[in-house]
């Protein structure tokens, strides 16, 4: 009789526990290599949001301005640009108190639609934060970021959605969703006041302050903040997880006695070249004669 070759039982169980443990490897591996495209989607999602709020921010924020209006009322000279927060509810980022952002509006020169025209554009721009109440918990708050814009740069506080001009045009305010699933968002602004006290013009000096409301005292009135500082964190899709971002918007804007002033000056130069030439021209016509 022949003897047949096979393997032995412990051969066996040798090359199954060898084929199992490279197995146990690359599942492991798989695993590993799905958390990390799962982390990496996370974090380009974060980012591409971050990007796309912070951008629009920037060309808001950057693009203030205090321009000349008619008002009737001259108590309402103070809105220009008002911001404020939420009492009562804050955040402590490295033992500082970070008030939650509430609203702000200004005008500037960065209106969403594009209009046919190569004048500047002026339009009255606002941001809220709201509460998500479908996706808030009591340990956990979720906000919505929306931007609302009008032609009416009177309607400071956007309570009203169309209105009627003189000339029977409709000024409606638009609302645009430019950010959700927030966890937490703070604007602080930094500026600088004059100390009114002191009368001589000279003697002014200008002192530097960080707040979190702007436009409602007479410190902030009628001026524009150098500098907005922007904090905020977003929950990922889960909300689960959340990511902290911040960005500091410079503002080169004059403020409206200054921008004035400015402007007078140009508007005087103006006349006396106009003067000059016109001048000129009457006395080489003049000489001709």
């Amino acid at each position: 009789m022949e003897n047949n070759k096979a393997f032995t039982l412990v051969e066996v169980l040798i090359s199954l526990f060898i084929s199992s443990f490279i197995i146990f490897g690359m599942i492991q591996l798989y695993r590993n290599l799905q958390n990390f495209i799962d982390k990496t989607s996370t974090t380009m999602n974060f980012n591409r949001r971050v990007y796309l709020l912070f951008s629009q921010l920037e060309k808001d924020f950057s693009t203030m301005f205090i321009p000349k209006l008619k008002q009737e009322n001259k108590s309402d000279q103070n809105l220009f640009m008002v911001g404020d927060f939420f009492e009562g509810e804050y955040n402590r980022e490295k033992g500082k108190r970070l008030e939650l952002f509430k609203s702000v509006s200004f005008i500037n020169t960065n209106p969403f639609i594009v209009y046919d025209k190569k004048n500047v554009k002026l339009v009255r721009v606002a941001y809220l934060l709201q509460k998500n109440k479908q996706l808030s918990k009591p340990d956990k708050n979720v906000y919505d970021l929306f931007r609302k814009e009008t032609l009416d740069l009177n309607n400071s506080k956007f309570e009203q959605k169309e209105i009627k001009t003189k000339e029977g045009k409709f000024l409606s305010v638009k609302e645009y969703l430019v950010a959700k699933n927030i966890k937490y968002f703070s604007v602080e602004y930094q500026g600088f006041e004059k100390d009114q006290k002191k009368k001589n013009k000279k003697d002014k000096k200008e002192k530097m302050i960080k707040t979190f409301t702007w436009g409602k005292d007479e410190k902030t009135k009628n001026i524009l903040p150098k500098k907005v500082l922007i904090r905020a964190n977003f929950w990922d899709n889960k909300l689960l997880k959340d990511s902290s971002y911040s960005l500091m918007i410079p503002i080169f804007t004059k403020d409206i006695k200054k921008s004035s002033a400015v402007t007078d000056k140009n508007e005087n130069k103006d006349k006396k070249q106009n003067k000059k030439q016109d001048s000129i021209k009457t006395e080489d016509k003049k000489q001709k004669v």
